[in-house]
């Protein structure tokens, strides 16, 4: 079920009055959708903030596989077949988790034209599928391609997953900022250690490949994940004051 505007709405394109039409409804001077002029003027469709709570919750179940899987690497001894598998399904879930809410984020926060989304959300599909793909084959000792070993995998797959991450802490973010002001400390606290996250893991990446796989990158590979999880886990917390202040403004249309 479609809602209309309770509020004087214009299209952001052509100005129409848009006060008649539902959410899912296209202008009728120039096409462009109703729900695209309602975010660009600042108010939330049903449909946006049901992709908002979705890409929270998607957000906080890839947070608790990715902690699993940093107290995983943690741990003393090398790991049995048995657990190497357990770590390839635990990044499985953590991919597919984080690429949903990538993708729902976007899509609920953005104030781009539809086309515009879809390209950014194939984008990020693209990086996660990648990154994901390269450390689980990783995990689980298998090389599709000779040469591709570690010094190679390793780097480039945690690049693209901490520009994923960043990508979809930055829409919950911003979202939140849309929505209300109470969530701005915490935001900047997680925009700045996931910025921190990312120098580590660029510094890690880069003595990665140069030195082959030397000890000399892994206290920077050490220091990027306890970082890269305390990211995680703020952006987290403003994932789960998200989900009230959605509600909220459920209950108030």
């Amino acid at each position: 079920m479609t809602h209309v505007p309770d509020e004087h709405l214009l299209c952001a394109r052509c100005d129409y009055d848009l006060m008649t039409l539902s959410e899912d409804a296209r202008c009728p001077e120039c096409g462009f959708p109703v729900d695209d002029s309602m975010r660009v003027g600042g108010t939330w469709s049903f449909a946006r903030l049901r992709r908002l709570r979705s890409a929270a919750l998607a957000f906080l179940v890839a947070t608790i596989a990715w902690t699993i899987f940093a107290l995983t690497l943690g741990a003393a001894g090398s790991p049995t077949p048995l657990a190497r598998s357990l770590i390839a399904v635990d990044l499985a879930v953590h991919a597919v988790a984080l690429t949903t809410a990538a993708l729902l984020a976007t899509a609920a926060g953005s104030r781009r034209p539809k086309r515009s989304r879809i390209r950014a959300m194939l984008f990020l599909s693209t990086l996660v599928a990648v990154a994901a793909a390269g450390v689980i084959l990783l995990v689980l000792r298998v090389s599709p391609l000779s040469g591709l070993g570690p010094e190679l995998v390793l780097p480039v797959a945690t690049l693209l997953r901490a520009t994923l991450i960043a990508a979809t802490a930055w829409w919950l973010m911003q979202s939140l900022w849309a929505i209300t002001d109470a969530g701005k400390f915490p935001a900047f606290i997680a925009i700045a250690l996931t910025a921190l996250s990312v120098s580590c893991w660029c510094i890690f990446a880069a003595k990665f490949a140069l030195a082959g796989g030397a000890s000399a990158a892994l206290d920077f590979g050490r220091a990027a994940l306890i970082v890269d999880v305390i990211a995680s886990l703020v952006t987290a917390a403003v994932a789960l004051a998200l989900l009230p202040a959605i509600a909220s403004r459920t209950a108030q249309r």
